[in-house]
């Protein structure tokens, strides 16, 4: 969050993610006012309801996003922790079958 303003990437990493969980800072809204740049009642406007140009300069007139991140991010991968374990061993699956298949070459050579 430190790097909001100052790095292209991560302002873009952080908007996508504020919007798609619906979120706003790391453990709520008020993580912003620690940021420097960000001045007190301003969040960036991913944090918006209404995501429109200059919405997170005024907290108080526009409606914003009042959950952390981190809670959303935690609440998301606890309802899909099956699918995070399914292609964890999918992919460590596939690294067996390559041991395998390079011991058996190894083996005829």
């Amino acid at each position: 969050m430190e790097n909001y303003l100052k790095n292209n990437d991560t302002t873009a990493f952080l908007d996508k993610l504020q919007t798609q969980f619906e979120c706003c800072g790391a453990a709520n809204f008020t993580d912003w006012e620690n940021i420097p740049g960000m001045g007190e009642g301003q969040v960036p406007d991913s944090c918006c309801v209404n995501n429109t140009k200059d919405c997170g300069s005024d907290t108080k007139e526009h409606p914003i996003y009042t959950k952390g991140c981190l809670e959303k991010i935690g609440n998301w991968l606890r309802k899909n922790v099956l699918l995070v374990a399914a292609a964890a061993l999918g992919i460590a699956f596939v690294e067996v079958l390559g041991i395998v298949f390079a011991c058996c070459l190894v083996k005829s050579i």
